[in-house]
């Protein structure tokens, strides 16, 4: 990474989910009152990611052995966020993760399966990017390449997915992703996916130029509230059940007499 990157100037390609569930909460994540997901969720995100990561070795995954050394290596990798979690919970995610074993290694071999049948290939995990032309950084799941052919975007995804097609915010960050790459390497990239491990699928998303206009669309309305824009409540059922109800509520408020 260069001396002169300025990370704080730069917009994180993993807002975008943010600023498309709630203008708002984007507001307050940069000003320090981002909402941390709990743990559960956070240990599921991680061990299908680093499952991902080791989807090539999926030979090898065939019985609770291989998943007990992959909860190894995470516990060395993100050592300071387990650390944080109370053992009892990490326990039995893990527990309840290696009495799946069987459903998870068939889900494994669909995935490796899929990519097989694409001619793809790892060529790296976690990829950090940047741009400076649009101050743009981010750190890509998965660069996959078949052959000589231009790099493939590939974002991970242990949620459950749509009935069709891929989560606009999922669309959203492979169209910031292909800007990222399309600058770093050159060339067109005019495809990307979505793996959806937990469920066993990977969705195709095709890099519209309509897309491209959208997402750098976003990036711009993100920007103004990166520098101190305040977006419109948006006053929804969601926002009865918001871990930040208080404080944008609080908010108005305070706006509510300058304006």
């Amino acid at each position: 990474m260069d001396d002169d990157f300025d990370s704080g100037a730069y917009l994180k390609v993993s807002e975008i989910p943010i600023y498309l569930s709630c203008p708002r909460k984007l507001y307050f994540h940069y000003h320090g009152k981002g909402v941390e997901p709990v743990s559960e969720q956070l240990l599921n995100n991680i061990f299908y990611k680093e499952l991902s990561y080791n989807i090539h070795e999926i030979e090898e995954i065939w019985d609770k052995g291989w998943i007990e050394d992959l909860f190894d290596e995470i516990e060395m990798i993100y050592r300071d966020i387990i650390e944080k979690i109370k053992p009892e919970i990490f326990e039995a995610f893990k527990g309840d993760v290696i009495a799946d074993c069987d459903e998870i290694c068939e889900i494994a071999g669909r995935i490796h399966s899929f990519y097989a049948r694409e001619g793809l290939e790892i060529a790296e995990t976690g990829r950090f990017l940047r741009s400076k032309r649009f101050l743009l950084s981010g750190s890509l799941d998965k660069v996959m390449r078949a052959d000589s052919a231009s790099p493939v975007p590939v974002i991970v995804r242990g949620g459950r997915m749509p009935d069709n097609g891929v989560w606009k915010s999922d669309r959203m960050r492979i169209m910031a992703y292909t800007i990222l790459l399309e600058e770093e390497f050159g060339g067109g990239i005019y495809r990307g996916f979505v793996e959806y491990i937990s469920e066993g699928e990977v969705r195709e998303v095709t890099i519209r130029d309509y897309d491209r206009r959208r997402v750098l669309k976003l990036l711009r309305m993100m920007r103004r509230i990166k520098n101190g824009a305040i977006p419109e409540r948006l006053d929804s059922e969601a926002c009865e059940v918001c871990s930040l109800r208080d404080a944008c509520v609080i908010e108005r408020s305070l706006l509510s007499r300058f304006f």
